[in-house]
Formats: structure tokens, C-alpha cells, sequence
């Protein structure tokens, strides 16, 4: 499924306010039902998928070590934690490679990437940016 509407999230477990992966390490795809072709003239199935979307249900295609075709499911917002597209594609190519141990560590790094430009941007929305200019 590509659509401008798809998000990539690594699937986190929370303690406290700090996200820890979920092992085995867990990547997933995720979009609105109304953007889902299979739910195109099943109105019932759409009803029930957008109720679950507003209870903060997202479905999601997941993929791991032990699923590396993918998996259809449901998962809570608050498990999913953002990741990039680039990511996520990596990611996806290091479980078709087979190549366990640099899957892990790919998301647990693309995690973190996402961690730290989300800090960046909390940081340079509260703290402002003075700039000096000599005189000249």
C-alpha cells in the first residue's frame, strides 16, 4: 500500500515517559480506513474500522523476525512510535536479507533518530533563537 496518508512506526513499550522496544523489534505501516481500497463499498467494515480509529485502534501491516512477510492488525496509538519512510524501507529489506541482528539495531537506531528530531523540535518551538549581528 502506498498512499500519501501511510505512516511508519517502530511498535514501543512505555515506562514512564521513555519508549523501549517492544522485542522482538517491530515495524508497521499504518492508514486511515477510509484510505484502505479493501473497505471501498463495505460500509459495514467501514463503520467498524473508523469507530476503532477513534478510539485511538490504528490498522497497521507489521513486520519482525518472526513475521517478516507482515501481519494485518490493529494496535494501539500509544504503542506506535513515528519512524521515518527511509527507516522503515531499511528496515523491511534488512528482514528480507535475513540479516537479524542489523534489523534490530536499525530500528532501534531509527527510534532513536526520530526521538532526537522530535526533542529538536520541541526545543527550537519553546526556545527561541537570538541572533547577534555586529554593527557595522
Amino acid at each position: 500500500m502506498a498512499s500519501a496518508g501511510v505512516e511508519y512506526f517502530a511498535v514501543v513499550m512505555w515506562h514512564g515517559d521513555m519508549a523501549l522496544l517492544d522485542p522482538p523489534a517491530i515495524v508497521c505501516r499504518s492508514w486511515h480506513p477510509s484510505e484502505d481500497p479493501d473497505l471501498e463499498g463495505d460500509e459495514d467494515q467501514l463503520k467498524v474500522e473508523l469507530d476503532l480509529h477513534e478510539r485511538s485502534w490504528r490498522m497497521c501491516d507489521c513486520f519482525s523476525r518472526y513475521v517478516p512477510e507482515g501481519e494485518f492488525g490493529h494496535l494501539t496509538e500509544r504503542r506506535l512510535y513515528e519512524i521515518s519512510q527511509p527507516d522503515f524501507e531499511r528496515a523491511l529489506e534488512l528482514l528480507r536479507e535475513q540479516d537479524l541482528p542489523e534489523y534490530e539495531e536499525h530500528v532501534y537506531n531509527a527510534v532513536v533518530r526520530a526521538a532526537s528530531r522530535e526533542e529538536q523540535a520541541r526545543r527550537s518551538a519553546v526556545e527561541p533563537v537570538i541572533v547577534f549581528t555586529p554593527r557595522v
